[in-house]
């Protein structure tokens, strides 16, 4: 693309090396602003841009009064058996440029370059990966034509010398240990036929009822000196019961007496909704967390 006047004052220009500390620094502000340090270097970047086809290609720049105030890009990835070519992409503008169109301009002109370079007719899909707090920039991409297609979070919790709680169990129900020689088996009862080599710890809890049957489990791993509740599964009829709540203290509690300092959970809010009210209630709060949104375009070359 060659140059284009966003207003009277603002233009986008295709990207140059010489940008590169610029795009930098507006990538440390924004992130420092926004409450997410991701802090970068030109060297550590240059080698990640150069390492990734095509991005360096596909970078608009948006340049007022002579520098640069925000970025974006769209870099083509490996193509589906159907034909379609998958992208990836990520922007940023710094926070005194923000709410006057830099950022849709900037998205609509990356992604409208790279579908430029495809075969008229090629579908392509554009995947931006946003970080969970940049509620301004997921609104954006939603305005955009963006669909959220995952938003994955990690909660956590420090323990402290007061500890966790005791859970309350739904009558009938009893909690207990299992042994880790026992996880995979018991992971194949709760999972059906899918198998996980990883060992779990024996903080992983499991929940009978008054036979004897298993009904529910949280599987728990160590992870430094960190705790990991990797999954929770109750079994139909035993949902909306309260159940996973207190399988998810009662991992907590098993992992402080454990020693383990904290502990952690990843899930997507999207696969599971409602989970992360779950956690939060157990205590634990959003550590970080991405969401991925996806769009689908033509190519028009």
């Amino acid at each position: 693309m060659g140059t284009q006047r966003l207003s009277a004052s603002v233009e986008l220009r295709p990207f140059r090396w010489a940008d590169l500390p610029h795009i930098v620094s507006i990538w440390n502000t924004a992130c420092l602003a926004d409450g997410a340090p991701q802090p970068a270097d030109p060297a550590a970047l240059e080698v990640q841009w150069r390492a990734r086809p095509g991005q360096a290609q596909h970078t608009v720049t948006a340049w007022l009064a002579g520098g640069i105030v925000g970025y974006c890009w769209a870099a083509p990835g490996e193509s589906t058996a159907a034909g379609a070519v998958q992208a990836l992409g990520s922007g940023r503008v710094l926070p005194s440029h923000r709410g006057q169109g830099v950022g849709a301009a900037l998205v609509t002109a990356a992604d409208a370059g790279l579908a430029a370079t495809l075969p008229a007719g090629t579908p392509l899909m554009i995947e931006r990966i946003v970080d969970v707090r940049l509620e301004r920039d997921l609104r954006l991409l939603q305005a955009m034509g963006y669909t959220a297609v995952q938003r994955l979070v990690r909660m956590q919790i420090a323990f402290t010398p007061a500890g966790i709680r005791p859970p309350r169990t739904p009558e009938g129900v009893r909690l207990q240990p299992f042994s880790p020689a026992d996880h995979a088996a018991l992971y194949s009862a709760c999972f059906g036929a899918q198998t996980d080599p990883r060992p779990y710890c024996s903080a992983s809890q499991i929940a009978c009822d008054v036979d004897g049957q298993v009904v529910g489990a949280a599987f728990a791993a160590a992870e430094d000196d960190a705790g990991q509740i990797r999954h929770v599964f109750i079994r139909a009829g035993y949902r909306r019961e309260g159940l996973a709540g207190a399988l998810v203290l009662a991992t907590l509690r098993a992992l402080h007496s454990a020693g383990f300092a904290g502990a952690s959970a990843w899930l997507d809010e999207l696969a599971q909704p409602g989970a992360r009210a779950l956690y939060e209630q157990a205590g634990m709060h959003l550590a970080e967390g991405t969401e991925s949104r996806r769009r689908w375009r033509s190519g028009a070359g």
